[in-house]
């Protein structure tokens, strides 16, 4: 009986053996594979599988990749929705955040609320969009799709202000003389 050094000196052995070593690791790879593709995603799937498409599109938008965005977009019956992609180009996004999400007790369907910071490239003015997007999951392709358009731009929100506002703070009176320094500590009793 030939020990393992001897077995690797041969090389028409060695080779033999890797390859048989080659085609199972083929044949259990693609039978994970086929398995994985044919397990049904749960509703704790379905809801990382749109957290993973709500942030890849928020990226999309904010770094203006228009063009791959658009390809989220597609009616509930999988057509695809036409993206003004001219008029998209014309804007920058400076921040993007999901202020809220809705999703159904079923997983099928979510309602996103977006708050979107922008400016045309023309005017450099920052406006704030409030997107309101509608997702459904397509349960043959395993992925999210938005039944939305792309965010309207030029449109804006008057009656919020935009989430970096802050409010004017109070006017500073310097103190006088005889009035002691405002202290948020509580008085020292002295006996």
């Amino acid at each position: 009986m030939k020990s393992f050094p001897d077995l690797l000196s041969t090389d028409e052995t060695f080779a033999m053996r890797m390859n048989i070593i080659r085609s199972l690791l083929a044949v259990l790879l693609l039978g994970a594979l086929a398995g994985c593709g044919s397990m049904p995603l749960g509703k704790a799937d379905r809801g990382t599988v749109l957290e993973a498409a709500l942030n890849n599109y928020r990226k999309l938008i904010r770094w203006g990749y228009y063009d791959e965005a658009a390809k989220y977009l597609r009616t509930p019956d999988g057509q695809p929705i036409a993206a003004d992609l001219k008029t998209a180009a014309r804007y920058r996004v400076t921040n993007y955040t999901v202020s809220n999400s809705i999703v159904a007790d079923d997983n099928k369907e979510a309602r996103v609320i977006a708050a979107i910071e922008y400016y045309e490239l023309d005017s450099g003015v920052i406006h704030l969009l409030h997107d309101a997007q509608m997702w459904w999951y397509d349960a043959t392709g395993k992925r999210w799709y938005l039944a939305s358009p792309l965010p309207h731009f030029g449109v804006e929100d008057e009656d919020m202000p935009p989430p970096t506002a802050i409010a004017p703070a109070a006017p500073v009176v310097p103190p006088t003389h005889n009035t002691p320094p405002a202290s948020s500590a509580p008085p020292v009793s002295r006996r």
